[in-house]
């Protein structure tokens, strides 16, 4: 019988010519619930809730917000006690479908991004300089082809006819940004890339601060612009709104491959339903409070208090350096 390390924290116990890979039950923990890791937003929860960041939510928290209201989202992994674990999601609306469904476990918390520290000092949105700031499709997410050279250009110089003389800023996808090609086109025409950080780690706990500051650094990011133009609806649509910015749909510049993709077709027909404002043209935030209100879930905001009583958790669980 031999015991062996396998992936540095797993172990391998090896009998003969059987094997069995041993994980620690707080691995596999993490790994059960491991989506709470994404954007830092355990721990803007846990932060806000004053509790140790060694802790782990012991349930499923909504990744992001999307259109689509798919019930094997819903569906969560099983406790000890074999019950299903809770599914928090940002909005009573959704939380209320689901619940429809049978998903008796699902309960509304708002979005992570409104327990963010406040921030004092901001320029009020009427106060800052016209400047816009893109939002391309994620290359490496639900688009596998990179677009070409002359893709790019054409993006860019449609983006720039947008922003006239104001400055104008692409905010690429982490793997986007490491594309010379992007960075090469886009200082040739005079305009800023930049990254926000990256949204998932190995390991998905690791304290680095481009994973837990990456809405924080968003938000900063967004505060510097005015204007917001997006390819295709993404949750910074959303973020963008809850900033004050002037937000536009204008999916012209997606590529005749990014444009027969499914995902981007739904969210066309979503986007004209919804919000058909934006397409193709700037809308003000005010306009459009309401209904991102609702998508943000902020009816469901809770204090602290509320929060450590809602949420079911695990001190002592997350590693930390």
């Amino acid at each position: 019988m031999i015991l062996q390390r396998v992936g540095g924290l797993q172990k391998g116990l090896v009998i003969g010519p059987l094997s069995l890979t041993v994980t620690p039950s707080w691995l596999q923990k993490i790994e059960m619930f491991k989506v709470q890791f994404a954007y830092g937003q355990r721990e803007i929860l846990t932060d806000y809730m004053g509790l140790d960041r060694s802790t782990l939510l012991l349930g499923i928290l909504q990744h992001g917000f999307s259109y689509q209201d798919d019930p094997a989202d819903a569906i969560t992994p099983r406790l000890g006690n074999l019950k299903r674990s809770p599914l928090w999601v940002y909005s009573e609306n959704r939380a209320s479908a689901l619940r429809i469904q049978g998903f008796k476990n699902v309960k509304a918390i708002g979005a992570p991004w409104l327990y963010l520290p406040p921030i004092s000092g901001i320029p009020d949105t009427q106060k800052r300089r016209e400047s816009f700031i893109v939002f391309p499709i994620h290359t490496s997410l639900s688009v596998n082809v990179s677009p070409s050279d002359f893709d790019i250009k054409s993006k860019i110089k449609y983006w720039k006819s947008l922003a006239g003389e104001s400055p104008l800023t692409i905010c690429l996808y982490w793997s986007d940004y490491l594309e010379w090609s992007w960075r090469q086109i886009a200082e040739a025409e005079g305009v800023q890339v930049t990254v926000v950080g990256l949204g998932e780690t190995f390991p998905v706990w690791s304290e680095h601060s481009t994973r837990i500051d990456f809405l924080i650094n968003l938000r900063s990011l967004l505060q510097q612009h005015s204007h917001a133009i997006f390819e295709t609806f993404t949750s910074g649509m959303i973020y963008a709104i809850s900033a004050g910015l002037k937000v536009g749909y204008f999916p012209q510049t997606q590529t005749e491959y990014e444009s027969r993709l499914q995902a981007h077709v739904e969210g066309d027909h979503w986007m004209t339903r919804q919000i058909p404002g934006v397409v193709g043209e700037f809308v003000e935030a005010d306009a459009l409070v309401d209904l991102n209100n609702e998508m943000l879930g902020v009816e469901s905001f809770c204090t602290p208090d509320d929060l450590r009583e809602l949420l079911v958790y695990e001190i002592g669980i997350v590693p930390l350096s």
